[in-house]
């Protein structure tokens, strides 16, 4: 009886969990809601099961709470799964008792082993889960379940104990199983319910699209579907005529006889395959109108290839039958058209031999007509693979195997559409030339195909002209210009992107206007008039003038306005090219008075700079030369203090001297005005004269002056002031910044011939963050009042200069406290 009460208690249990099935019907189990609801619908499933357990003894009861916490895990994922233990877990832990543990237990455990089946079998993406898979999950925590007793006290071991683990590793798992297999069922029944449903909106679409009217019927020719299109031919809506017979809402008779024509369902139905009407079929609507209509009817299929239905198709052929009419009573023209036809007009059998060959045709092709009437059909004048491709286009879209033969030129035909294509034809002489082709039926009173006419149109001249059109009006696209070409009366047909960009009009706002919408008020009208009647008398107007944009700027336009003559040489019409040259007229502008200003101030500055050096000098020489002369008439007497104030006083007007040179020379070289005058130079003189000049300085600063010279011959070619700067700056930074130690000059050769010089001393040196800034006018390595060394910062700029002059390369080594070397590499002259 244990065993039988613990089934019976299980079956509320399993009738909730069989209601989820349901829920997931209405709510998506992939949303939060149909998560939750799920989570709350097998959490009350769980603890209906521990209200009415089978209770062993007093706090240990059994019941299905595993089942439904697993499959809710398994099925509906961790978030469903984690709410209905937790349900479960809370009310288990109210119940509290001897089995507290083991309950907890089991919660925890059906929750993990159902979360790692569903990771297992991704049940997010497929359902597809065996019988196995699910019992063998039942056993795994049914199992695990009867190891937990062993959390039970002693005392609870029993007969119906083991009646109890006997119940829960045999019956639970087939349970789970039993009610896993039902929710997999009812899972995969809303899957298939989803596929429909999308089946039949892709369905729906599809029919709406078609141009053609479509009615869609079964087996018994009850009405399933109407596309909007034989809606709008029948006078019936949809809802109306579904499941209704056919024959009461799609009403047909033949034209001429004007009698009932059968169900075409049937006819399809008994013949298995595509029905095609005559084209002598007429629809007589729902409010009594008669609509000419081209019909075919084809079986519709399902998987197992049986008849399920029939699709109807037709469309209004309204328009093709007064054509056709048309055709009838011009009949009698037929021979004068087909011999002064300016176009090929080729005529076939049924069977696609050709029966007729105007002259047009003969021309175009090459052949005569006893060439091919009665012996060629059209595939002789056409390329195979366009034959094929096409026949393959035709199968696709008409649903029929299309054989590429003159099926491929009368299939469309066959249901009543036209066939107008472009083709490739192949003259008698092998040359390939493009040809407009249209086929129509000729059809007897009957309704019987009894031959085909094509009308063939050599459309080669016309494809140049497209492409020479299409190269046209990329190239007008293209171009920045803005570009507009008028009529005869001046009014606007086109304009070109560039125009829009250039003025702010939109195409829509200027076509149909004429150029007076650009006038500006800044030119009069008389020049207007002039620039009109040069174009009237086919000339074309070039200059410049000042137009208004759509927002009402001013801008000055480059341009010219040309006639456009025909091929005959007719005027008919005009284009205007315009160029916006408003920023460039300002840049020129601009630039003329930048210039004027630079010449002006470049003027001033010479001025300023002659004067201010006259101004100096001649004081800066007289104190020079009347130092000098108290110098000698004290040279006796004069203490070491004295000498020192001489000296100082020599020094700082030098300074002064060699401030202004600076100065003065940086400004020639800067504006290019400095001149260079080419003479031979000894360097190894020039050096030994400039050891002689700063011998005194260095004595007096106790410092060893080396100058050796390597080699016999160091004689250059370049600008003699240039190369004394170069030196003099050079040997004056080594004197100046070295306290103690050394100077040396080195006068060689390289191995290439070239006059090397190099200074180096063992001053205090460049640190290597200065480096880069060495040779920048002004820059030195100390700034401020406070700097130890005295200078303006442009004694290495000018070397730099002066190298780059006489195109000379300077080269600097330097540490920091372990002094300088520079190297120059001068051109190697010719005597």
């Amino acid at each position: 009886m244990v065993l039988v009460d613990l089934i019976y208690r299980l079956s509320l249990l399993f009738v909730l969990i069989v209601l989820a099935g349901f829920v997931s019907q209405k709510f998506d189990r992939q949303k939060p809601i149909g998560k939750i609801l799920q989570g709350l619908l097998f959490g009350a499933a769980a603890l209906m099961g521990m209200l009415y357990p089978f209770i062993l003894t007093e706090g240990i009861i059994f019941d299905g709470r595993s089942i439904a916490i697993s499959l809710c895990a398994l099925f509906f994922g961790p978030v469903s799964g984690a709410l209905s233990a937790t349900i479960a877990l809370i009310y288990r832990l109210y119940l509290g008792g001897d089995g507290v543990f083991m309950g907890v237990g089991v919660i925890t455990t059906s929750y993990l082993v159902g979360l790692f089946f569903y990771y297992r079998n991704n049940i997010k993406v497929r359902i597809k889960l065996s019988n196995i898979e699910l019992f063998s999950m039942g056993f795994i925590i049914h199992f695990i379940m009867l190891a937990l007793m062993i959390t039970l006290p002693d005392n609870t071991i029993s007969n119906e104990f083991f009646l109890v683990a006997l119940s829960i590793v045999g019956v639970y798992p087939i349970l789970t199983m039993l009610t896993g297999k039902i929710l997999l069922d009812q899972f995969l029944n809303q899957s298939y319910l989803e596929e429909i449903t999308r089946s039949e909106k892709l369905l729906r679409t599809t029919l709406n699209s078609i141009g053609d009217a479509v009615i869609t019927t079964d087996i018994t020719g009850l009405v399933k579907n109407i596309n909007p299109v034989a809606e709008k031919l029948l006078g019936w809506h949809e809802a109306d005529i579904k499941e209704r017979p056919l024959e009461e809402i799609f009403k047909i008779m033949d034209e001429n006889t004007r009698s009932r024509l059968e169900n075409p369902v049937q006819e399809v139905l008994d013949k298995n395959k595509v029905v095609v009407l005559g084209n002598n079929t007429v629809l007589v609507s729902k409010t009594g109108d008669e609509i000419p209509i081209a019909t075919s009817g084809a079986p519709i299929r399902n998987e197992n290839n049986d008849i399920s239905g029939v699709v109807l198709v037709f469309r209004d052929q309204s328009a093709e039958r007064e054509a056709l009419n048309k055709l009838k009573e011009l009949s009698e023209l037929q021979n004068a058209i087909l011999e002064n036809a300016s176009y090929g007009l080729i005529a076939t059998t049924p069977e696609g031999i050709i029966n007729v060959f105007n002259p047009a045709a003969e021309h175009m092709l090459g052949y005569k007509a006893h060439e091919v009437i009665g012996k060629h059909s059209p595939r002789l004048f056409h390329v195979p693979e366009e034959v094929m491709e096409r026949a393959k286009i035709l199968s696709q879209e008409l649903n029929i195997n299309i054989s590429p033969g003159i099926d491929v030129f009368t299939a469309r035909t066959k249901f009543g559409l036209t066939d107008e294509f472009e083709w490739t034809f192949v003259h008698k002489n092998g040359n390939r030339f493009p040809v407009q082709l249209s086929i129509t039926a000729f059809y007897n009173e009957e309704g019987v195909i009894t031959g085909y006419l094509a009308i063939a149109i050599d459309i080669t001249e016309r494809k140049k002209a497209e492409q020479e059109l299409l190269k046209f009006k990329m190239g007008i696209d293209k171009t920045t210009d803005a570009i507009f070409i008028t009529d005869l009366d001046g009014v606007i047909q086109y304009v070109n992107p560039a125009f829009q960009f250039t003025y702010g009009f939109s195409t829509g706002e200027v076509i149909g206007k004429t150029p007076r919408i650009l006038k500006s008020g800044s030119v009069n009208d008389q020049t207007y008039k002039k620039i009109w009647e040069r174009l009237l008398q086919g000339k074309t107007v070039t200059g410049e003038i000042i137009n208004r944009t759509k927002d009402g700027r001013l801008i000055t336009i480059e341009g010219s306005n040309n006639p456009i003559f025909n091929n005959t040489g007719k005027m008919i019409g005009f284009m205007g090219i315009h160029r916006d040259i408003t920023d460039k007229k300002k840049m020129v502008n601009d630039l003329l008075e930048a210039k004027d200003a630079a010449e002006k101030a470049n003027q001033l500055k010479s001025e300023f700079l002659a004067q201010m050096s006259h101004e100096i000098r001649s004081p800066i020489n007289a104190i020079l030369n009347f130092t000098t002369l108290i110098e000698d008439e004290l040279k006796d007497s004069a203490g070491d203090d004295l000498v020192s104030c001489f000296m100082g006083i020599d020094s700082a007007s030098k300074r002064v001297i060699r401030t202004i040179d600076s100065i003065l020379n940086m400004s020639e070289l800067q504006l290019g005005t400095y001149e260079i005058s080419k003479r031979i130079i000894d360097i190894g003189e020039m050096l030994k004269n400039l050891e002689m000049e700063y011998s005194k300085l260095v004595s007096y600063k106790s410092l060893e002056f080396i100058l050796s010279v390597h080699s016999d011959e160091n004689i250059i070619i370049a600008d003699d002031y240039a190369v004394n700067q170069i030196f003099v700056n050079l040997i004056d930074n080594a004197v100046k910044y070295t306290e103690n130690g050394f100077i040396r000059i080195d006068i060689m050769k390289s191995d290439r011939g070239e006059s090397v010089v190099s200074i180096q001393d063992s001053g205090k040196g460049i640190s290597k963050e200065y480096l880069p800034y060495l040779f920048e006018p002004f820059s030195q390595e100390e700034h401020g009042y406070t700097r130890k060394f005295e200078g303006n910062g442009l004694g290495m700029s000018l070397v730099k200069k002066y190298c780059d002059l006489i195109n000379a390369e300077i080269t600097v080594e330097s540490e920091l406290n372990e002094g300088t070397k520079f190297t120059l590499i001068f051109n190697r002259s010719k005597k």
